[in-house]
């Protein structure tokens, strides 16, 4: 009886896609409210100051993520060796 997976759904380039965005999206979140967090002195109305903080830092952290990340892959995958054993 043959084994199969039914959480799998998306293709490689849907799941490449879809990780840079989640990527840029938490990043985006967890930045954008540590330097709201250490920039503030007050704590009322926070997370109103923080979607916008939050807003505006995923225009500019999805776009840098599918120039920057595919641009790093590329440059890693220079360095890489395909083989352990030919590595020498």
């Amino acid at each position: 009886m043959e084994n199969k997976r039914t959480h799998e759904f998306l293709t490689k380039p849907q799941g490449y896609i879809i990780t840079i965005i989640l990527i840029s999206v938490f990043m985006t979140a967890a930045m954008s409210l540590g330097m709201l967090l250490i920039n503030l002195n007050e704590y009322t109305g926070i997370f109103s100051k923080w979607r916008k903080d939050f807003l505006n830092g995923c225009l500019i952290a999805l776009p840098a993520g599918f120039i920057l990340v595919p641009g790093t892959q590329k440059i890693i995958d220079f360095f890489t060796v395909s083989d352990v054993s030919s590595a020498k």
